[in-house]
């Protein structure tokens, strides 16, 4: 699972905080083969992932999770 992914915002914003640039937000919806349409605020998009957990429910509730090392190939 990616728990943050993203691109640059408007404003300046934590990655911790979920919003329409993306962010943190841990959902097993986002795996293998899943389509993510993000919009583009900033100049090249700006994107950026990290934060990959092997195992983890919805929502990092306790925030916690089982952080690995990980690659991630995407499709831009």
């Amino acid at each position: 699972m990616i728990g943050v992914i993203g691109v640059a915002s408007e404003e300046r914003v934590s990655c911790g905080v979920p919003g329409r640039h993306g962010g943190n937000m841990d959902t097993n919806l986002i795996g293998k083969g899943a389509t993510l349409y993000l919009p583009v605020f900033q100049e090249g998009g700006l994107f950026a992932l990290g934060d990959l957990h092997a195992v983890m429910a919805d929502g990092e509730v306790c925030v916690t999770g089982c952080e690995i090392q990980g690659e991630v190939t995407v499709k831009v």
